[in-house]
């Protein structure tokens, strides 16, 4: 659509200012040159934007001009036209309250608002000691549940949203200083990062609801903070870093989301790497080391080792030490299978009062294992929290 002004009463703030760039300038390359990105940011918005205003009722290419009431989305449209006329002589609205496309808009809207930090980070100092090129150090970060809220009283230990980020941040920093240095790092955040997955405050799937410590907006921020604080923290000690972000049950669309985010902010660092894996599964090579990651609430852990084995049949042929980490249990459980091991890591928060009235019990902590490309596993330190 050449003219973008009938469009603007649906935009969100970043679109309206990508249509406002378009329309002065022209052309979708004098709005990315105007704005200055990339033109395929351009594009994207764009068609966002033609979305947001067809799923309110706006298409003329289709000859609905009538936008439908605030709320509610369009679910289909019915045209009754006489022989010979173009016009529809009767048309039919369909509308529902706006629930299933919620996740296609809020990508959308991901993707306009991460436009503008697309490599904030810049590129990180180099590291200042010698690494060892042989040496990988992987950082499995296990369930977080960041934004749980739990009672003293009730749940034997008072916790917060600020209590989650000073816990986990210095316990990483320990992990990091008492670490080897090796050239890789590698940051395997296991599922349930967050404890929410949106503002209804229950699991997506089962509908439990859970005890939050503040809004989701605030939450999702102080994830960012935190997991940037880690990625950081890495950077200081390795010449490459990598991030996996695994979704939990807890948090699948937030976890996307905030891998989309990391993706943008360290895009113009070649020492960081974020994986945009969607599946359930991350895997990575270090030498004859095949290492994978997955939350573990979807398949037995003898059902996850043989779909990395399926999966990815190259690697596992090139591997002499196959491991596999996983969260969701909230404690630690390694089995070992041919062919490699699965292993659970523990919980980072106290119980919250689901947990404390079914009397579950679980030590908490992280820690970091240091892999080298021919021995494998050769030491792991652990921090308690």
């Amino acid at each position: 659509m050449s003219d973008l002004t009938p469009l603007l009463p649906f935009a969100t703030t970043p679109q309206r200012r990508v249509a406002e760039a378009f329309l002065k300038a022209g052309s979708i390359r004098g709005a990315a040159a105007v704005l200055g990105v990339e033109s395929s940011n351009i594009r994207r918005s764009i068609a966002a934007l033609e979305r947001r205003a067809s799923l309110a009722g706006y298409h003329p290419a289709s000859d609905d001009n009538k936008p439908v009431a605030p709320g509610f989305v369009v679910r289909g449209t019915s045209k009754l036209y006489k022989h010979g006329e173009a016009e529809p002589a009767l048309t039919w609205v369909k509308t529902r309250q706006e629930d299933a496309d919620r996740l296609a808009l809020l990508q959308d809207a991901l993707g306009d608002m991460l436009t503008g930090y697309r490599g904030i980070a810049g590129i990180a100092p180099a590291v200042p000691t010698r690494t060892d090129a042989a040496l990988l150090n992987v950082y499995p970060v296990g369930d977080v549940h960041l934004g749980m809220l739990a009672w003293g009283k009730e749940c034997g230990e008072d916790w917060n949203t600020s209590k989650a980020l000073a816990h986990v941040a210095e316990t990483m920093a320990a992990l990091v200083a008492s670490a080897p240095a090796a050239e890789r790092g590698l940051i395997a955040v296991l599922g349930d990062y967050f404890h929410v997955d949106n503002a209804t405050n229950r699991t997506p799937a089962s509908g439990h609801t859970l005890d939050v410590d503040s809004r989701v907006g605030k939450i999702a921020s102080v994830g960012t903070q935190l997991l940037r604080t880690l990625v950081d923290l890495a950077l200081a000690k390795h010449d490459h870093v990598e991030l996996w972000v695994r979704p939990g049950n807890h948090d699948p669309t937030m976890a996307l989301m905030l891998s989309a985010a990391f993706s943008a902010i360290y895009a113009n660092d070649p020492r960081v790497i974020v994986s945009q894996e969607p599946g359930i599964l991350d895997v990575t090579l270090h030498g004859r080391c095949l290492l994978a990651a997955t939350h573990g609430h979807t398949m037995a852990p003898r059902r996850v080792l043989e779909i990395v084995a399926a999966r990815y049949r190259q690697l596992w042929g090139d591997a002499k030490h196959v491991h596999v980490y996983s969260g969701h249990v909230h404690h630690d459980r390694s089995e070992d299978f041919p062919g490699g091991t699965v292993e659970a890591v523990r919980i980072i928060p106290p119980k919250d009062a689901f947990a404390a009235s079914n009397g579950y019990e679980a030590a908490r902590g992280m820690h970091a294992d240091t892999w080298h490309k021919d021995r494998g596993r050769i030491s792991r330190i652990t921090r308690t929290i």
